[in-house]
C-alpha cells in the first residue's frame, strides 16, 4: 500500500471519525432536551399526553438521521478527493505550461529574428483595417 493511499484513508478515516462524533454530540443534545422536556411534562399539569411528547421527539430524531445522511450522501457526490484531481490538475498545468511557452517563443522569435518596428506595426494595422472595411456589406 503506498503512502499516498495511506494518507488518503487516514483522512477519510479522520473525518468519519468526526462526523460520528458530531452525531454522537447531537444525539446527547437531543436527549437532554428530552429528559428536560419530560421533567417538565411530569412536574407540570399538560394537557398534552406524555405518547405525543415522545412522538414528536422521535419525528425530531428522524429529521436528524435524514439530515445527516443527505449532507454525507451531498460530500460523496459534490466533492473530488486530491487522488481523482491530481491527473485533471496535471492536464491543466501542462496545456497551461504549453500556451505560455508558445506566447514567450514568439515573442522571442519577433524580438530575435524579426523586424518588428513602428512602421511595420502601422503598415500591418493598415492593411487589417483596409480589409475590414472592404469586408462588411454597406449600411442601407
Amino acid at each position: 500500500m503506498s503512502k499516498k493511499t495511506r494518507t488518503v484513508k487516514g483522512v477519510a478515516k479522520t473525518t468519519a471519525k468526526r462526523l460520528v462524533r458530531k452525531a454522537v454530540s447531537d444525539a446527547s443534545d437531543l436527549k437532554e432536551v428530552a429528559v428536560a422536556t419530560a421533567k417538565e411534562f411530569l412536574n407540570s399539569k399538560s394537557t398534552q399526553p406524555l405518547e405525543t411528547t415522545v412522538a414528536l421527539m422521535q419525528q425530531d430524531i428522524e429529521y436528524i438521521k435524514t439530515t445527516l445522511v443527505d449532507i454525507i450522501e451531498r460530500l460523496d457526490k459534490k466533492y473530488v478527493s486530491k487522488d481523482e484531481f491530481k491527473p485533471v490538475r496535471m492536464i491543466v498545468y501542462g496545456l497551461v505550461g504549453a500556451i505560455l511557452l508558445a506566447v514567450v517563443g514568439g515573442i522571442m522569435a519577433l524580438l530575435l529574428y524579426g523586424k518588428v518596428t513602428p512602421q511595420t506595426v502601422s503598415a500591418t494595422t493598415d492593411t487589417i483595417s483596409s480589409v475590414t472595411t472592404k469586408a462588411t456589406p454597406p449600411t442601407q
